[in-house]
């Protein structure tokens, strides 16, 4: 369409004769310096025609932006211009983001500071993120014991891998019987769940009431699904029971173990190598007045401890355990001085295909402690060596001096293995056996 009032310039003479130089420079114009030059659409080498205002335009920017005239077609088009405006945006919003990043980022707990019955949670700079207040006073700074978890404890630690780092704060409050609580919060401090350590026991007919003490709490991926449970050891105050809690990272109670005793001590490790973790516990058992130890499969954790046919030990509603091995360890004949006290767990060590157990007489008011032999068990719990500690034979000597035991006879190393006892679900027995109870739930 020809533009209103605009003059046609037709051929290539007229256009140069116009723009008063030779064809050959005009045709040089309209190939290299884009000369508003038309040809007609419907006949190929057909006569070529201009617009004078076209011309004039294109004159007056040859001598204002000569540059803009040697622009490749491509670079002039106007879709060219929005993608380049497109692309200036992305790159403020990229220098925006760069620069005021660490107003908007999640910045995660790395400290805490507790106050009273605040817990204070913060950043890597010292800056408060966020604070829990517990509605009941709580015990601060418990004096750490060998062994024990100090409370009030608080871990940082990702349990899913889905979404981010969490806190899981312990505490014991200050109130008659004490409670033991399990928290865990958001990144943000949301509350996600929570849960009281242990619960009140029918024992024998009496009420054991709760008041437990935290020994051991640690997070594993037991399952190896991603996500980290969460495994916590706490005992009785008396020492009498313990239980083995297993939380999954949602918070639901996986497994509850009880043992009628002590516990002191845990590690897990893949015992037998089969590629799935066990849970390795070992203390004592007080109804059979003997060290003990007892391993979980994490996959099925319920019931208590092996219990003798005496009604003061029944545990009202509590079913017979699932555990994998439970092993009773001998008494030496120190117990003969002291009939009140019985040995138990000293140490418990795992390293390549060997499981180590230190047993030893607590100290008590009657007397100092006393070390135990060393048990030495492969991985299906086969006994590979006992052998007396440097300083029992030390502590015993001594004893043999005051004339308080007899001198150890040739065979008393061979007594002490013969009075292992493992239970296989229904009675004790002397040799190395898995419990039936677990052997019945994983051929299932």
């Amino acid at each position: 369409m020809e533009p209103n009032g605009d003059e046609i310039l037709e051929g290539w003479r007229e256009i140069a004769a116009y723009l008063n130089r030779s064809v050959r420079t005009v045709q040089r114009w309209a190939k290299k310096r884009h000369l508003p030059v038309h040809h007609p659409s419907y006949a190929k080498g057909g006569t070529v025609f201009a617009y004078k205002s076209e011309l004039d335009c294109w004159l007056r920017i040859k001598h204002e932006a000569p540059a803009l005239l040697y622009l490749p077609d491509f670079i002039r088009s106007r879709k060219i211009w929005a993608l380049v405006h497109i692309l200036m945006a992305i790159l403020l919003v990229f220098l925006f983001y760069y620069y005021f990043k660490p107003r908007f980022k999640v910045l995660h707990p790395v400290s805490v500071r507790i106050v009273g019955s605040r817990f204070i949670i913060l950043d890597k700079r010292g800056k408060k993120l966020w604070e829990y207040t517990s509605p009941l006073p709580i015990y601060e700074k418990e004096p750490q014991a060998p062994g024990k978890e100090r409370l009030p404890l608080v871990r940082f630690v990702k349990l899913s891998p889905a979404r981010g780092a969490n806190t899981l704060i312990t505490f014991k409050t200050r109130e008659e019987p004490p409670r033991l609580y399990l928290l865990c919060f958001s990144n943000q401090g949301r509350l996600i769940w929570k849960h009281r350590l242990g619960r009140p026991l029918n024992c024998g007919g009496k009420v054991i009431p709760p008041d437990y003490e935290l020994m051991r709490l640690e997070i594993r991926d037991l399952n190896r699904q991603g996500g980290k449970e969460i495994i916590a050891l706490i005992k009785h105050k008396s020492s009498f029971p313990s239980f083995i809690l297993i939380f999954a990272p949602k918070g639901d109670l996986l497994g509850e173990y009880i043992n009628t005793g002590a516990l002191y001590y845990l590690i897990i490790t893949d015992l037998d190598k089969d590629g799935l973790s066990e849970i390795i516990a070992g203390g004592a058992n007080t109804a059979y007045s003997r060290p003990a130890i007892v391993i979980l499969d994490p996959r099925v954790v319920q019931g208590s401890s092996p219990l003798p046919d005496h009604k003061e030990y029944a545990l009202k509603g509590v079913p017979r355990g699932t555990e994998k091995y439970y092993l009773l360890l001998p008494n030496t004949d120190l117990v003969n001085l002291y009939p009140s006290s019985f040995c138990q767990v000293g140490d418990l060590s795992f390293s390549a295909n060997e499981l180590s157990v230190h047993t030893c007489l607590p100290q008590t008011e009657e007397h100092p402690l006393f070390v135990g032999p060393i048990f030495r068990f492969h991985l299906n719990l086969h006994l590979l060596q006992l052998e007396p500690h440097d300083f029992f034979l030390l502590q015993r000597q001594e004893l043999v001096r005051k004339g308080k035991l007899p001198p150890m006879g040739p065979n008393y190393i061979e007594e002490l293995k013969k009075d292992l006892r493992w239970w296989d679900g229904e009675r004790w027995v002397n040799r190395p056996t898995m419990n039936r109870l677990w052997k019945g739930w994983g051929n299932e």
